[in-house]
């Protein structure tokens, strides 16, 4: 059995959600609810007895404060001794509401036989039979449900039964009767799954998804799994366009950076710069894709327009790194302007990945120039405590050792890193640590 369908039958599964929906009152719902307690006593005719009436209190006053397990006791022993059904279902719901799942299908097949055609005990039986993964004893409950009552929720136990014994041609089935009732998105997430992953009817999956969106509008159910598809079928139109529907409905940002990842891997940078600059007011995207275009001078321009409305700390850091990546002479009027601008901004960041980020940038920039190397250490020490394993940042450390002479500490670090980067300049590092090493050998 495949991973994939392994996790198709666990989320198809995952919706009975402990039975709780048999077990809740929800307006408009074809399955009835097990009745409310509260509901019990006003139901009880006059030939019951005293003691009964009382075990029935006491019963409901144990619910009430919390104590189910006693209240289940009382409610079993009842129907042991009349035999009732109102019994037995509250013996069977108070099972489920303490997890006691074994219980409760060790009560429901005692029920169904002797109530074999009640909707609830039924219900509550193809529940537990699909939890516990007994697919052919829950299909079998499945079809004698179907017989008599067609709705949502018995073509979904029958789907999912289906599922359950690999019998993909009738869980489509019936997840299209399913869907047909309420064009339930839920409901048609499970049925695209099956009939693209599984029945290889991919257009037919694709043009369910289309249909839903166009009548619908995009969700995140069904844009979501039309991404999945889109993603697997390698339509990257497809799926910038999903994109952009996905961030005009929500204005999150996410959906940007996925557009502009996608526009890069078709080499449509200036698309990119196109859409984002239509979207208004997402100026740190427009850095992020003048700073992948190594275009450091207009990203620093924006940068710097960008801090003049928000004036936070990582957008200066950011425009530190942009100044000094702009600047070809490296001289000492940039040196001190980009340091004083990490030392606005470094000790005041807030996010992990800007900490260090720019703990190890600023700490590299003050060891490469010599300018401070056992502060420029710290920083870097700083970073790695975020990200310890991080191949740069474990060279910049090597390097501030190298600076401070302590080639075999260096060469420590270095030979380990090695050979997980093919970057130049940690080359070059690399053979120059291990010769200072070697000389000190």
């Amino acid at each position: 059995m495949s991973g994939n369908y392994k996790t198709l039958i666990l989320s198809a599964i995952l919706f009975l959600g402990g039975c709780s929906h048999l077990i809740k009152q929800q307006p408009n719902e074809d399955i009835i609810p097990v009745q409310n307690l509260q509901n019990i006593p006003k139901e009880i005719n006059a030939t019951v007895d005293n003691s009964e009436y009382k075990e029935i209190m006491d019963a409901l006053y144990y619910e009430n404060m919390l104590k189910l397990d006693k209240a289940y006791e009382i409610f079993h022993k009842l129907y042991k001794k009349t035999g009732k059904l109102d019994y037995l279902l509250e013996a069977l719901k108070l099972s489920i509401e303490t997890q006691k799942f074994d219980r409760a299908k060790s009560i429901a097949e005692e029920g169904i036989k002797k109530y074999p055609d009640n909707q609830k005990i039924n219900e509550f039986l193809v529940t537990l039979y699909l939890k516990n993964a007994e697919f052919k004893k829950a299909l079998k409950i499945a079809e004698k449900l179907l017989k008599k009552t067609k709705n949502e929720r018995t073509y979904e136990y029958a789907a999912i039964a289906n599922l359950g014994v690999v019998n993909f041609k009738k869980a489509a089935k019936y997840y299209k009767k399913a869907y047909e009732i309420n064009n339930n998105e839920r409901i048609l997430k499970k049925l695209v799954t099956v009939l693209y992953d599984y029945l290889n009817k991919k257009d037919e999956a694709i043009s369910l998804l289309e249909t839903y969106i166009r009548i619908n509008g995009c969700s995140h159910i069904s844009c979501s799994t039309l991404i999945e598809i889109y993603a697997k079928e390698k339509n990257i139109k497809a799926l910038i366009s999903i994109y952009k529907r996905l961030y005009e409905k929500s204005n999150q940002k996410i959906y940007l950076r996925k557009i502009t990842e996608l526009y890069f891997y078709e080499n449509r940078a200036k698309d990119a710069i196109k859409y984002i600059i239509s979207t208004g007011d997402n100026e740190d995207i427009l850095i992020d894709i003048y700073s992948k275009l190594k275009e450091y001078k207009k990203a620093y321009n924006i940068a710097k327009s960008y801090y003049q409305k928000y004036k936070n700390p990582d957008i200066l850091a950011r425009i530190a790194v942009l100044e000094y990546e702009s600047t070809k002479v490296k001289d000492k009027k940039l040196l001190d302007s980009v340091i004083d601008k990490f030392k606005r901004s470094i000790d005041k960041l807030q996010r992990p990945g800007d900490i260090s980020l720019y703990s190890n940038y600023y700490g590299y920039l003050l060891i490469d120039h010599d300018i401070d190397i056992k502060k420029g250490i710290e920083y870097v020490k700083k970073a790695l405590a975020i990200e310890p394993d991080s191949t740069y940042y474990l060279d910049s450390l090597a390097w501030g050792y190298y600076k401070e002479g302590k080639c075999k500490e260096a060469y420590e670090i270095m030979d380990k890193i090695i050979d997980r980067s093919n970057e130049q300049e940690i080359i070059d590092h690399y053979n120059k640590i291990r010769d200072c090493f070697k000389g000190k050998k």
